[in-house]
């Protein structure tokens, strides 16, 4: 055997062995960082201190934060309806990134809804722009509708400046009077 074959077989070993040692650390270290995520995505200074690293907000009248989950590069809260009975299928997600992303929230919701279309055969429409100003900026919202009337689903995204290096809001839920753009528009302009 060669001088320089040992040297691969040493180098592949030690990665091997490595990999292995990562993986059992791993499976030991993630029931523990799952239980602690879980705990945080309900505790009232957790959600605030999430939420202060996306921005500084008010939730709307009638809303609530479901959950907040701080993962340490990225950060989102859902805001739910009080009253699920008013908008059921509605919520709002604000996100936060550490490090921007290369593709606009536009692009890839663009690309989420036709994977979408795959499984549920939605007609997309592209509806758009609806503006809204935040601190002081002209904030486009793009809004795509699934017009299968068995998934009768709007989306309006985009991305505004926050406390985050990216933050993005999304805000989900049926076509029609299920979808809260009050609300929506209300988070927003609540930005300071």
């Amino acid at each position: 055997m060669s001088k320089e074959l040992k040297i691969v077989i040493a180098i592949f070993g030690s990665l091997f062995a490595l990999a292995i040692i990562a993986i059992v650390a791993l499976a030991f270290a993630l029931p523990h960082i799952a239980k602690n995520v879980l705990a945080n995505s309900q505790d009232p200074v957790a959600i605030k201190r999430t939420a202060a690293k996306i921005a500084t907000f008010t939730i709307p009248e009638g809303y609530k934060v479901a959950v907040a989950e701080d993962l340490g590069v990225t950060q989102m809260i859902s805001i739910v309806p009080k009253d699920a009975e008013a908008h059921a299928a509605f919520q709002i997600q604000l996100r936060g990134a550490v490090v921007p992303s290369n593709t606009s929230t536009a692009e890839g919701m663009k690309l989420g809804m036709n994977m979408m279309n795959l499984f549920v055969k939605c007609d997309l429409r592209d509806d758009g722009i609806d503006p809204v100003v935040v601190r002081g900026v002209h904030v486009n919202l793009t809004v795509m509708r699934c017009t299968n009337p068995k998934f009768p689903m709007r989306i309006e995204s985009g991305d505004f400046p926050g406390n985050a290096n990216q933050a993005t809001i999304m805000a989900m839920g049926l076509d029609g009077s299920d979808f809260d753009t009050k609300a929506l528009h209300a988070l927003l302009t609540s930005v300071r």
